[in-house]
């Protein structure tokens, strides 16, 4: 029913009221003459009696419904320009005082729904009872909403307020739907869905810290009788949902066949180790052992399938995998450990080292067979490229000293320049120069010794050309690339 006809009725029933006060004060003077009157006479004035019980019965009703309609009227005022202010909240501060002002304008209405309770087969009361319960219903939704919505912004720092008004929410809405909404909100707030692959290992590393700070929460915010079996839930669901994200990149990984992904895996292996004991099982162990062997194969494979040099003479990208390989297997010797155990077969290894060895060999004579295939510069700084990434992690190869091989090639390299520069006519050299300048800015040298490899050649062009400092060679542009 509109307000329109709701004050209508309020009209109506203010003038019934007032007629029936004026007959409620007649039978009041009746009633006081009766108890003036002797006992045998009385019994012959019931007629006049029963009227005045029910007079003051219809007395009480109207002003109980007056009374309350007013009191609806004012609360939906408050009501209304709460719940603006709610929908429009930023949710900037840790509070909420404006939700629980709202809750207790809805209490206030549901106290007066209490006093209409008696009159509930009333038309009018059913009319004011149906009229009132949207906006009860409007106001209650908007709580809900807002309190979701603080708590996805504020956990873990809830508020006391954030207890009084789930507990408010709770007595007044249905729970089922309160709590699929609460643990939905941790869900999104701890869960792995949209995490990229060093963010699931950041959320693996800390699943023991999360897990108990959603018990804390729950501890503070619900009663007794609820947060033990809901923070089961809420673990187990968390745990299935790790599994699920964690396979589900591995399936990815798998079809990719990305051996650089090693790295991740191993990194992955190890965090999932040491929270096992909260997965349950060690399926996702096996499956990541499965995977970096498959990707392994496929590394030996790529180190095969080298026919040529890259055109720049750069390291090659089997390199600097190789070396992350390495790497996480040094780093990560629970993998390491259990990886040889279970693959030993495959690969005839059966100890850390002999298992770098079987990684870092191949390469080592297939760049050296490659670089055999160049002129000897570019031989030589083919090799220096990919030797110095190599003699970063590895120092030795089967008996060879990859520092002292770095810095032999790296004294050839610069021989080499000597030669040229001292074999070429004095008249010649600055145009010689000037051509190698530029010819080199497309080649590189490793980062660590461009700097030193360029003072050395600024110092052979010093000491073997007249007219250095009148050309202003720009040496800098030199292994750009």
């Amino acid at each position: 029913m509109n307000q329109s006809k709701i004050s209508k009725l309020a009209q109506k029933l203010q003038k019934n009221s007032a007629i029936t006060q004026k007959v409620g004060k007649l039978l009041s003077k009746i009633d006081d003459e009766i108890k003036k009157t002797p006992f045998k006479a009385i019994e012959s004035l019931n007629k006049f009696i029963i009227p005045k019980k029910n007079i003051d019965l219809t007395i009480k009703f109207y002003k109980t419904i007056l009374t309350t309609k007013d009191l609806f009227d004012s609360e939906n005022i408050k009501l209304k320009e709460n719940i603006k202010k709610i929908n429009e909240k930023k949710y900037k501060t840790n509070n909420l005082r404006l939700e629980i002002e709202t809750t207790n304008s809805i209490k206030a209405i549901q106290t007066g729904l209490e006093k209409l309770e008696e009159y509930s087969e009333i038309r009018i009361v059913k009319i004011l009872v149906q009229d009132e319960q949207p906006h009860l219903d409007e106001a209650l939704y908007s709580i809900l909403l807002s309190f979701f919505k603080y708590l996805k912004r504020f956990v873990p720092k809830v508020s006391d307020d954030s207890k009084t008004l789930l507990n408010f929410l709770m007595n007044n809405m249905e729970k089922t739907e309160i709590f699929k909404e609460y643990s939905n909100v941790f869900y999104k707030l701890y869960g792995y869905d949209k995490l990229s692959k060093n963010e699931l290992i950041e959320r693996i590393k800390k699943l023991d810290d999360d897990l108990d700070e959603i018990k804390d929460i729950n501890e503070f915010l619900l009663p007794e009788n609820i947060k033990k079996l809901l923070n089961l839930e809420l673990e187990s669901n968390l745990i299935i949902k790790l599994k699920e994200k964690t396979m589900k990149m591995l399936v990815a990984i798998q079809k990719e066949e990305n051996y650089n992904e090693i790295e991740f895996l191993g990194i992955l292996y190890t965090n999932i180790y040491l929270v096992r004991n909260k997965l349950g099982d060690k399926e996702l162990e096996k499956e990541i052992l499965k995977l970096i062997n498959n990707l392994l194969l496929t590394y030996f494979q790529e180190v095969e399938k080298l026919t040529k040099p890259n055109k720049n003479f750069h390291e090659e990208k089997v390199t600097k995998v190789c070396i992350t390989i390495i790497k996480t297997f040094r780093d990560e010797e629970k993998l390491c450990k259990k990886f040889i155990k279970k693959y030993k077969h495959i690969f005839d290894v059966g100890t850390k080292d002999e298992l770098i060895l079987k990684i870092t060999l191949d390469l080592y004579k297939k760049i050296h067979n490659l670089g055999s295939t160049l002129k000897d510069k570019e031989n030589i700084q083919y090799l220096l490229n990919n030797i110095f990434y190599l003699q970063k992690e590895i120092k030795t190869i089967d008996d060879k000293d990859l520092v002292s091989e770095s810095q032999q090639l790296m004294s050839d390299f610069l021989d080499i320049w000597k030669s040229e520069i001292i074999s070429t006519k004095n008249e010649e050299k600055a145009d010689f120069i000037r051509s190698k300048i530029e010819n080199q800015s497309h080649f590189k040298v490793p980062s660590e010794l461009r700097e030193y490899i360029i003072e050395q050649i600024k110092k052979i062009v010093k000491k073997n050309f007249k007219g250095y400092k009148k050309e202003g060679f720009d040496f800098n542009h030199l292994f750009l690339s």
